[in-house]
């Protein structure tokens, strides 16, 4: 039960301190006080073995505390404190949640790994479904969401007959360009498809 506690403690800690004003080695004092007085598993964390580790990971986290009263910058040096117990039960929360920062490339990667199809504009589609018009697949052609925000291609794969792509036709911005894929269509039977669909940011959501 005391875990528990705990937990709670460290939480309303972090929580009333985690505003414009924080004062992050007070925060921390406050909390290593409190995991040492009350956390039931104290002792055995911090033994004879892991006791050097301990102190110093205190130490360098009370200097890194200093002086920092920024509550996101605060928020991931007491979470290196507190991962020091790999206890699910203890941790830092806040009123908001606080979430890493994504790396300045991470986007660009997620965009190189999204295909781009052949046809770089409405015009050189509307050429290819011309060209083809006997041997269409059903779901080819040109269409447009009901709010008219997107005009989109669906072509069929060249190779697998029961995949389609969905990309633009005209450009967004410079990472959405005509013929990005917007989703990409699999017939699983004549009633169901799966449907992969990238956001604006690139990630994904299958269903």
């Amino acid at each position: 039960m005391k875990q528990f506690i705990i937990a709670l403690l460290v939480l309303f800690s972090a929580t009333a301190n985690a505003q414009s004003d924080c004062n992050c080695q007070k925060n921390f004092d406050e909390i290593y006080q409190k995991v040492r007085d009350n956390y039931g598993a104290f002792s055995m964390k911090v033994n004879a073995t892991t006791k050097p580790a301990f102190d110093a990971l205190s130490k360098k986290v009370k200097e890194k505390s200093a002086g920092v009263t920024d509550p996101t910058a605060c928020y991931f040096i007491l979470k290196e404190w507190t991962e020091f117990f790999k206890d699910g039960h203890l941790f830092i929360n806040t009123i908001n949640p606080i979430v890493p920062a994504e790396p300045a490339d991470a986007l660009l990667k997620r965009a190189a790994a999204v295909p781009v199809q052949k046809f770089n504009s409405e015009a050189s589609f509307q050429a290819y479904l011309n060209a083809n018009l006997a041997k269409l697949a059903y779901l080819e052609g040109i269409w447009e969401s009901d709010d008219k925000a997107y005009r989109l291609g669906i072509v069929k794969d060249a190779a697998v007959a029961t995949k389609f792509y969905g990309f633009l036709l005209n450009k967004k911005d410079d990472k959405w360009v005509a013929g990005k894929t917007k989703f990409v269509l699999e017939q699983l039977s004549e009633t169901k498809l799966k449907t992969t669909y990238y956001y604006a940011d690139f990630t994904s959501e299958l269903t």
